[in-house]
């Protein structure tokens, strides 16, 4: 299930400086967002996809929504609106969490995420035996006070432990050191490990997800024993490209490309 930040809707819309109509108490919003505006429509844009739901009008609409949503008005354009849900939700939202393992590498944030079993805690392991450091296991959580999502261990909590399949907790710092630990990172990465995954040899496994409204480049990977050295390389891709998201155009930029040469 989509982790989702619930958000009492008067407090929203004071914040995004817009009229409410009609709906409950609360509107919820997605954390695994690419981007807060949602969909393509260009007048309506869905604030959620589940109970909780708030449509938000920026541009002049003639009628409510024909269902009954709620839904909420105010003259502004998409980079208007997605700056002001962004000042919302520092003020308003705390620190949402996302499960998920957090890696700082080279200074970078790479949020490893799977179901069940996958090898995130496997990958883990191999990228601090790479020299790169733990930042939270299990839950990490956000905040959106930046252009890029900060990513942290939660307050509540012991800090430095990592469940490995097979070991069970360890105490990351008496097997790597204190060096191996971080305590907050900028989310760069999204690396899903999917066991069967494929992905076009040319282009690779990129997606654009996103976190807390922003775009996120989203990698998914087989898990394997190259895992850990494929995920630094992305890492340093990521970088090269000057914080540009990889998402599907990107891609198949890219292909055309290598079609090309």
């Amino acid at each position: 299930m989509t982790p989702r930040l619930r958000i009492p809707r008067t407090a929203l819309a004071r914040a995004l400086g817009a009229a409410a109509h009609g709906g409950g108490e609360t509107v919820e919003l997605p954390v695994d967002a690419p981007r807060w505006l949602g969909g393509d429509a260009p007048v309506r844009r869905g604030a959620t996809d589940a109970d909780g739901a708030c449509l938000i009008v920026c541009e002049s609409a003639d009628a409510a929504p024909a269902d009954g949503t709620p839904w909420m008005t105010l003259e502004a354009d998409d980079e208007a609106l997605a700056w002001r849900i962004d000042r919302a939700l520092v003020r308003l939202a705390g620190r949402p969490g996302v499960p998920g393992t957090l890696v700082r590498i080279h200074g970078h944030g790479v949020l490893l995420r799977g179901a069940e079993g996958t090898g995130k805690s496997h990958t883990a392991l191999a990228l601090l035996d790479r020299g790169h450091a733990l930042v939270a296991d299990d839950l990490v959580t956000l905040a959106a006070a930046s252009a890029t999502p900060e990513g942290r261990a939660p307050d509540e909590g012991p800090r430095g432990r990592l469940a490995v399949r097979g070991l069970g907790v360890i105490r990351v710092d008496e097997h790597f050191g204190d060096a191996a630990l971080a305590r907050r990172a900028p989310v760069v990465l999204e690396v899903v490990l999917a066991p069967g995954a494929s992905a076009d040899p040319l282009t690779g496994g990129w997606a654009t997800g996103g976190l807390l409204g922003r775009p996120l480049p989203r990698l998914t990977l087989a898990p394997g024993p190259m895992t850990a050295l494929l995920i630094e390389a992305a890492v340093r891709e990521c970088r090269q490209a000057g914080g540009i998201t990889h998402g599907q155009a990107s891609a198949e930029d890219r292909l055309n490309a290598a079609r090309h040469h």
